[in-house]
């Protein structure tokens, strides 16, 4: 038993050496509502006239390519860690996929507030990407709500000229139910500019990121229960082996 307490042991300092070696990460985040389509931004699908088709998930669209490739070009993301390794030009596809690891996306339960964390080593970059990707994604939220109320007036001017036509070369006996269909399409199309504008924006910055004072570590806590549990197993076979060998003595 005085063997096996002993690997344990070893095997627990070891992995409180182990993880006061590892990189420092710092973390942060920002929190925005988003009052949007429950499962994500409207989009509009081109193969169907313009209209919206059914949206993306919120975490899907930040995850894409489109949020964080401007990203990655606007903070210059490429050409900070190709510096810090060894000056070899990252391409932009591996640079995106070590973005994706930084990332922890979560939704605040019971409300509209989601939250966009990163890590890094760096506790300005981390703040800093976190901010960057709430702007990037609340400019296409932004993007996405014009073109689809866009594409909703369009359809709707479009359906007040093909009545005002049909009013103006209707036989006398339909003039006034011609009328009425026209009056009543330019009554909708009003009301809907003037509902369209009222919209709120759909993504909206509740709290900026800042730099974190202390370092967060993720990964402590599960390297800690492994060298723990491989402690206890070199125990159980050094104990084994040595009460093997006591009974050949």
């Amino acid at each position: 038993m005085v063997v096996f307490a002993i690997v344990a042991g070893m095997g627990m300092a070891a992995g409180g050496v182990l993880s006061h070696s590892l990189p420092r990460d710092y973390y942060s985040r920002v929190i925005m509502e988003v009052k949007a389509d429950s499962s994500g931004p409207l989009r509009l699908d081109e193969t169907s006239g313009g209209l919206p088709h059914p949206p993306a998930s919120q975490f899907q669209v930040i995850q894409s390519k489109e949020i964080l490739y401007p990203v990655i070009d606007d903070l210059k993301l490429v050409e900070t860690w190709s510096s810090q390794e060894g000056g070899h030009l990252l391409p932009k596809e591996e640079a995106y996929s070590r973005l994706l690891g930084q990332l922890k996306l979560s939704q605040i339960r019971n409300t509209d507030l989601m939250e966009i964390g990163v890590f890094s080593t760096d506790r300005t970059e981390a703040a800093n990407i976190a901010n960057a990707i709430a702007l990037v994604f609340q400019k296409v939220q932004s993007e996405d709500q014009r073109k689809v109320h866009d594409a909703t007036l369009a359809q709707l001017r479009k359906e007040v000229d093909a009545l005002r036509k049909t009013a103006v070369t209707a036989a006398p006996e339909d003039a006034d139910k011609a009328k009425s269909a026209l009056e009543a399409a330019e009554r909708r199309l009003s009301t809907q500019t003037v509902e369209l504008k009222m919209t709120v924006v759909p993504a909206k910055i509740w709290e900026k990121a800042e730099p974190a004072v202390y370092p967060a570590k993720p990964y402590v806590g599960r390297i800690m229960a492994l060298a723990t549990a491989a402690g206890v197993v070199l125990g159980f076979v050094a104990a084994g082996l040595f009460l093997r060998s006591s009974r050949r003595d």
